[in-house]
C-alpha cells in the first residue's frame, strides 16, 4: 500500500525530518539489525522524510524506515494520534484507505439517520435521555432535529453526542436498564458525584456498567422495584429469578 506524508503542524519541520535507526543502549545494536543489514542500513544511515516522499508499506525497506520513524516519535498512522504527540511531524495518508474510511462513515451516517427516521416519538425521547439530554420540555421536531445533528457528527468534544454513540444506543443490549438509570438520574433518585453514582448515600457504581450490574442484581430487586413505582407508577405482582440469577418481573402499570 502506497502512502504519502501529511504534515501535522505546517509551521514546523519545513525542511523535513532525518530518521535515525534506533539503537539499543544495552547492546549497542540497532533495532531489527538483521533486517536492516539486508537493506544496507547501519547506525550511520539516515533517511529524510518530508512531504514529497511517497512510501510503499508493502516494500520491507520502506516499512522498516517508517517503523523507525514511529519509534522516533515523528510519524503516526492517523492524524488524530498526533494530538498528544508534540514532536510528531507527519501522519501517514493513503488515498485508498481514506476513500474506504469515507465510505464507511457515510454508510454509518445513513444507518443512524434511518434509525432516527424509523423511531417513534417516544423512542426518540428515550434515546435523547440515554444521550444525557432531558427531553421533557422539547418538542418532537426539536428532538428529531437534535438526533439528526448527532447522527451527522463523527467527532465532538462531548463523545456522548456523536454518531458512534448514537448508533450504539439504538443497538444497546441493556437499553431498558440504562433507560431506567437515566430516568432515575433525571428525577434525582440517582445522583452523580465526582463521576460516581449514588442512591442516597449508597455508592452503586463507579461507572455506568457497574450501575447496570447493580440494577440487574437480584439483591437489589426491591430497591429497583421502588424506583419503578416512583418513576412509572408500576407495582410488582410477581418476581421470578432464573437459573442465571436474572430477575424478571410481571408488572401492572398504574398510569
Amino acid at each position: 500500500m502506497k502512502v504519502s506524508l501529511k504534515q501535522v503542524r505546517p509551521d514546523y519541520f519545513k525542511g523535513g525530518v532525518r530518521i535515525v535507526p534506533p539503537v539499543d543502549r544495552r547492546t549497542g545494536r540497532i533495532y531489527k539489525e538483521e533486517k536492516a543489514k539486508e537493506f544496507g542500513i547501519t547506525q550511520d544511515s539516515r533517511f529524510l522524510l518530508d512531504r514529497t516522499v511517497m512510501l510503499d508499506l508493502s516494500d520491507p525497506k520502506d516499512a522498516l524506515w517508517i517503523e523507525y520513524a514511529k519509534l522516533q516519535g515523528v510519524v503516526v498512522d492517523k492524524q488524530e494520534q498526533a494530538i498528544s504527540k508534540p514532536n510528531c511531524a507527519y501522519y501517514l495518508f493513503s488515498e485508498e484507505v481514506d476513500s474506504a474510511d469515507k465510505v464507511t462513515i457515510i454508510e454509518r451516517k445513513l444507518r443512524a439517520m434511518e434509525l432516527v427516521k424509523d423511531a417513534s416519538s417516544s423512542k426518540k425521547k428515550e434515546v435523547l435521555k440515554l444521550l444525557g439530554i432531558d427531553p421533557e420540555y422539547l418538542s418532537d421536531s426539536k428532538i428529531t432535529a437534535m438526533l439528526y445533528t448527532i447522527a451527522e457528527t463523527t467527532v465532538s468534544k462531548n463523545k456522548q453526542h456523536n454518531l458512534e454513540t448514537l448508533t450504539k444506543i439504538f443497538e444497546e443490549p441493556d437499553y431498558d436498564v440504562k433507560l431506567l438509570i437515566a430516568d432515575a438520574k433525571f428525577k434525582g433518585i440517582i445522583r452523580i458525584d465526582g463521576g460516581y453514582y449514588y442512591h442516597g448515600d449508597t455508592l452503586i457504581g463507579k461507572t455506568l456498567s457497574e450501575v447496570v450490574a447493580w440494577v440487574q442484581s437480584p439483591t437489589n430487586f426491591n430497591t429497583v422495584s421502588y424506583w419503578k413505582t416512583q418513576l412509572y407508577g408500576q407495582t410488582i405482582d410477581e418476581v421470578i429469578v432464573d437459573t442465571k440469577g436474572n430477575t424478571k418481573s410481571k408488572v401492572n402499570k398504574n398510569v
